[in-house]
């Protein structure tokens, strides 16, 4: 229960962030998913929706396999540090990895920092609640 409340809200928040964008950049990801895709789906491939909603789900899996595989470590991590910059790292990592590699080029660097805090926030309070 826990995990799909923190996938929809890392969903909303980093459509919140491309969303309010105003000069986001997508059309080379739809460039590329026009080679994937066969002609009768071109216009799926280049829709703008279709487009947003591929960049937030690669950011929430991103994010959760990164915090699955990194979570051995956080004890250790958290012997030098706290865990509110392990979470931090955490979502810098996953939005930059999958903004570099998705070419998401225009996005307000604001709100890409709000979206940094705010996951990393929501992390922490659904490990408290977890544990």
């Amino acid at each position: 229960m826990l995990l799909i409340i923190k996938s929809l809200t890392l969903f909303f928040l980093n459509y919140l962030v491309i969303y309010l964008s105003v000069d986001i950049d997508l059309y080379q990801l739809s460039n590329d998913f026009l080679v994937i895709f066969p002609i009768s789906y071109s216009s799926l491939a280049t829709s703008n929706l279709f487009n947003e909603i591929f960049v937030c789900i690669s950011v929430v899996l991103v994010t959760i396999l990164l915090t699955q595989v990194f979570q051995p470590f956080i004890e250790i991590y958290l012997l030098h540090y706290f865990k509110y910059s392990f979470f931090l790292l955490i979502n810098l990592l996953a939005i930059s990895t999958v903004y570099i590699v998705l070419r998401v080029f225009g996005y307000d660097r604001i709100y890409l920092i709000l979206y940094i805090i705010g996951s990393s926030l929501l992390q922490i309070i659904l490990d408290k609640i977890k544990n």
